[in-house]
């Protein structure tokens, strides 16, 4: 099963037809997806593969919990480095994105 990372702006708040059809494939040939926790085009990717049921997903957040997980997906949370603030809160979570293997 190959590993393919979805992700994006948060700006993004509804996926486009050609990012839809890109997702489509993915989901046919079964591949595992690493996405983001964020609001934006993490949630959006989120939801298109809850709404198509899809099980081999993996959360990346830095919080306790994840902000979104719209799939019950496995969650894998990675800790930001001590005093980060702002953008470098989340940055330590982007550069892991490949860490888990998925099931």
């Amino acid at each position: 099963m190959s590993m393919i990372f979805i992700g994006g702006s948060r700006e993004i708040f509804e996926l486009t037809e050609p990012a839809i059809a890109r997702i489509r494939p993915i989901v046919v040939a079964v591949h595992g997806v690493l996405i983001g926790d964020a609001s934006g085009a993490d949630a959006e990717a989120q939801g298109l593969l809850a709404g198509y049921g899809y099980k081999h997903v993996g959360v990346f957040h830095a919080a306790k919990e994840p902000r979104n997980d719209l799939g019950d997906w496995a969650a894998y949370r990675i800790p930001s480095p001590e005093g980060a603030r702002g953008y470098w809160i989340y940055a330590a979570k982007d550069r892991e994105w490949r860490a888990p293997i998925l099931g």
